[in-house]
């Protein structure tokens, strides 16, 4: 009986050891998964930084080149030459 409960308790021991380790490996495994996203998420968010900056630089450009191509009002005065009336007389003539 002594031999049974030996080998019964032995069994325990060694399925409570290997659920431990299973539970030891998993939080490591975890810890590790977490810490790859973590490292993922730090690589976006300088993706994103990094794409606002652009977008903010590309802005200052359009803006930059279309104040440079808006036409200035300037008033011009149009001259029109019109020839002096001729007189009824030449023209019958």
């Amino acid at each position: 009986m002594n031999l049974l409960k030996g080998i019964v308790l032995g069994s325990v021991l060694i399925s409570a050891s290997q659920i431990f380790v299973q539970q030891a490996f998993a939080e490591e495994d975890t810890a590790s998964e977490i810490r790859l996203l973590k490292a993922k998420l730090k690589q976006l968010e300088q993706r994103v930084e990094s794409q606002g900056r652009k977008e903010k630089e590309y802005e200052a450009q359009a803006k930059a080149i279309s104040k440079r191509r808006r036409p200035t009002r300037q008033r011009h005065r149009l001259s029109i030459h019109v020839p002096p009336a001729r007189s009824a007389t030449r023209a019958s003539r």
